[in-house]
């Protein structure tokens, strides 16, 4: 007599994943020195950073100055320490004043938190 009991099944299911659909990968310091080095803005690799959920930077000193002799701005290098930060953290006062009124940034002094790469005003609490 044969067995009746049915047979397991089994199936291969390729999987693929769209452009959207990439694996997770933490931005480490090596990648943001490859961006430098393609000669990509600084506005650009902010941007990738900000985009990025999963970061993995060493800003320890060592980190620091291997950033710094690979030409990665303190723009970028700011971006970096704290990549998901909601406030501009200014240098020096002069900073809020800026020399050129085209560059970007606010022409009055002010409380400004960065919202998609652009400075905007916070009014004061009355």
């Amino acid at each position: 007599m044969k067995n009746s009991s049915p047979q397991p099944l089994h199936l291969s299911v390729p999987i693929s994943l769209s452009p959207g659909q990439q694996l997770t990968h933490r931005l480490t310091n090596q990648d943001v020195i490859e961006m430098v080095s393609l000669g990509l803005s600084d506005d650009v690799v902010i941007d990738k950073i900000h985009a990025t959920d999963a970061t993995g930077f060493d800003t320890s000193v060592a980190g620091l100055k291997a950033l710094k002799l690979a030409k990665v701005s303190d723009s970028v290098i700011r971006v970096m320490i704290n990549p998901h930060g909601d406030t501009v953290m200014l240098s020096s006062p002069a900073a809020a004043f800026p020399v050129v009124p085209d560059n970007g940034m606010p022409e009055e002094a002010g409380v400004y938190s960065v919202l998609n790469g652009k400075p905007t005003f916070l009014e004061p609490e009355s």
